[in-house]
C-alpha cells in the first residue's frame, strides 16, 4: 500500500489537490520515420500494440522542426475524459470489471479508420483490458440498445448494463 501511495502521490504531482486523476496513465516517446512510416521509441522498438494504445489516449507533443515544434495536444480533452469517467461511474466499463486506476478511453471505431471523439465512439478501459483489446484478446462492440458487448478470444461474450450519455 506505501509503494501505491509513493505511486499516486509521484503521478499527480502537478495535479491540483482533491482533483480525481484524469490525465494519461503514462508517457512515452514515440518516433515515426517520415519517409519510411517506421515507428520506434527513444530508446527501444514500440510494440504495434503500444502504438494502437497510445493513438487512443495520449498527449502528443510535435517534434517536427518548425513553429509547432514543442507543442503539445491531447488526443481526448481532458474536460471529455472527465465526463466519460463520470459517465463509466470512475471505473472499467467492461462487464465485471472492478478496477478503478489506470484507466485509458479507448475509441471503438479507430481514429486511424475514421472513427472520431463522439461520445458514443468512446469507452473507458483499465490498462489490462485496453491491452488486451489492442492485442486482440478482446473484441468490444456498442449497440444501439447503448450496452458494450464485450466479446473474448475464445468466444464468450458479456453485455454491460445500458450506457447513458455523461
Amino acid at each position: 500500500m506505501l509503494v501505491a501511495a509513493l505511486a499516486r502521490q509521484f503521478l499527480d504531482h502537478d495535479a491540483e489537490p482533491g482533483a480525481p486523476r484524469t490525465g494519461e496513465r503514462y508517457r512515452f516517446v514515440i518516433v515515426q520515420d517520415a519517409v519510411t512510416g517506421e515507428t520506434r521509441g527513444a530508446v527501444d522498438e514500440v510494440s504495434d500494440t503500444a502504438v494502437a494504445e497510445a493513438a487512443c489516449d495520449a498527449e502528443v507533443i510535435d517534434m517536427r522542426p518548425g513553429p509547432t515544434q514543442g507543442h503539445s495536444r491531447r488526443i481526448v480533452a481532458p474536460v471529455l475524459r472527465r465526463k466519460l469517467l463520470h459517465r463509466a461511474g470512475w471505473r472499467c466499463e467492461v462487464p465485471g470489471c472492478r478496477c478503478l486506476q489506470w484507466l485509458d478511453v479507448h475509441h471503438l471505431c479507430a481514429r486511424f479508420d475514421g472513427g472520431g471523439n463522439e461520445v458514443e465512439n468512446l469507452v473507458v478501459l483499465c490498462s489490462g483490458h485496453h491491452r488486451a483489446v489492442h492485442a486482440g484478446g478482446l473484441a468490444l462492440e456498442c449497440g444501439a440498445d447503448c450496452r458494450l458487448t464485450v466479446t473474448h478470444r475464445n468466444g464468450d461474450s458479456q453485455r454491460g448494463p445500458p450506457r447513458g450519455r455523461p
